[in-house]
């Protein structure tokens, strides 16, 4: 009779996990399905659609997997809180995701691209502190350049603010840049310049004030494109042309403004002999440089475009001067290797020195670095409930949620289910639908 039981028993387990796959399947074709359907026709991605135009589907399979890798009873799923499952669970979600996007690319494909031009007009001008574009044999140097004139800055700057103090304190500060010793040259702003796209850094050409001809390797950063600014203000003046703009209110003048087209440098100016670059003498500089605030703001705007190697040597120079978000940025570069190489003791070492200066964001960050499951992560670690409480004491709500059940389990810290309560409910005031949904 004993047999009997275990049998059905194990019969009923593998139903159950059999109909738990079954569902997952479906619910997985359902949100394929959803997002196909609100990606044809439109300009969004297969993430967009998943998140902003299927919740429904997308709440409906996350449960089910929620359901089929916890070892918890569902009823006390949310206690269990393992963020172990969670990760999984997104690492299922962005599978299916790109396997709908990889449909959608397959049944759409994008149409030829037209050929871009070898040769492109551009325009030379300065970055950040430095007064014109640097050109050099190579990139390394640029970069080395660039280093050498940020230095130089802050250095003037810190001993101009303290009178002279500065440097009686930290001896003779980092001399202008010696552009010649490496091969390099400043190209003044304004001067036109020719690039050549075959490359994959910015290779260009350009004419010196003293007549020599150059060419050499800078950043992206250090010229205008003349041809794609051209194109903009040609499809903005056949906007205003348009039929629809072509009927003026009784008794207004009609705009007169036209745009006249440019061409861009048929073939690459023909070079006899490559001179040795010179540097330029800048007669010049900048009254004012930029303070860090505005580096910063310099910075943010090459992240947001994914520039992320040019970003990152301003959110050094900002962090150095001060700016806790910069130093943050720096610890999610390194944290999520944007740029850079993976290096979570760098990310650690970035997010402890924005943390200690106020920011929230990175006191989060800095305790789910060392939570369970994250690489350096300890089980109940007082150094997580630590940054975290830092981090709920400044604002941020999931970090009040995480701590508050470190509380009511004694994770980390002495069990206090009272107090773990009441960081629930400050978290939930905040606005973390998680924390409301475990205040008792």
């Amino acid at each position: 009779m004993r047999h009997l039981v275990m049998i059905a028993a194990i019969v009923l387990v593998a139903s159950l996990v059999a109909f738990s796959q079954s569902g997952d399947k479906q619910a997985a074709d359902a949100l394929t399905k959803c997002i196909l359907s609100n990606m044809n026709g439109k300009s969004i991605d297969a993430m967009e659609a998943a998140n902003n135009l299927c919740p429904t589907e997308l709440n409906a399979w996350y449960d089910l997997c929620k359901d089929r890798l916890s070892v918890c009873p569902k009823e006390y799923r949310y206690a269990c809180n393992d963020p172990v499952l969670d990760l999984k669970c997104q690492t299922e979600k962005r599978e299916i995701v790109d396997a709908a996007s990889r449909t959608w690319e397959v049944s759409h494909p994008p149409p030829p691209k037209p050929a871009a031009p070898q040769y492109v007009a551009v325009t030379a001008r300065g970055v950040s502190v430095v007064p014109g574009a640097i050109v050099c044999p190579s990139h390394a140097a640029v970069s080395r350049m660039f280093d050498l004139y940020v230095s130089h800055w802050e250095d003037v700057t810190q001993n101009a603010m303290t009178n002279g103090q500065s440097r009686l304190i930290r001896g003779q500060g980092a001399p202008a840049p010696d552009l010649k010793s490496y091969g390099c040259a400043l190209v003044p702003p304004g001067t036109p310049m020719t690039l050549d796209t075959r490359n994959v850094v910015p290779v260009v050409t350009a004419k010196l004030p003293n007549g020599t001809t150059i060419k050499g390797v800078t950043f992206e950063a250090m010229f205008i494109d003349k041809q794609k600014h051209q194109n903009a203000g040609t499809a903005f003046i056949a906007s205003l042309n348009s039929p629809a703009n072509q009927q003026a209110p009784k008794g207004s003048a009609q705009n007169p403004r036209q745009v006249e087209e440019t061409k861009p440098p048929a073939h690459q100016p023909e070079i006899t002999q490559m001179p040795k670059l010179v540097p330029v003498e800048n007669s010049n500089p900048p009254a004012q440089p930029p303070s860090v605030a505005e580096i910063d703001q310099q910075a943010i705007t090459l992240w947001n475009q994914k520039r992320y190697s040019d970003a990152i040597t301003l959110f050094n120079q900002a962090c150095r001067g001060g700016m806790v978000d910069s130093c943050y940025h720096l610890g999610l570069m390194y944290d999520f290797g944007q740029g850079v190489a993976q290096d979570f003791t760098r990310a650690a070492a970035f997010y402890t020195k924005s943390c200690n200066a106020g920011n929230g964001g990175a006191c989060y960050h800095l305790g789910m670095l060392q939570y369970p499951g994250q690489p350096g992560g300890m089980p109940c670690s007082r150094a997580v409930t630590l940054n975290l409480s830092r981090s709920c004491d400044m604002g941020i709500a999931t970090s009040c949620s995480e701590v508050g059940l470190s509380y009511i389990h004694g994770c980390g810290v002495a069990k206090d289910t009272e107090k773990g309560q009441q960081l629930l409910s400050k978290g939930c005031s905040l606005g973390d639908d998680n924390a409301c949904d475990g205040i008792k």
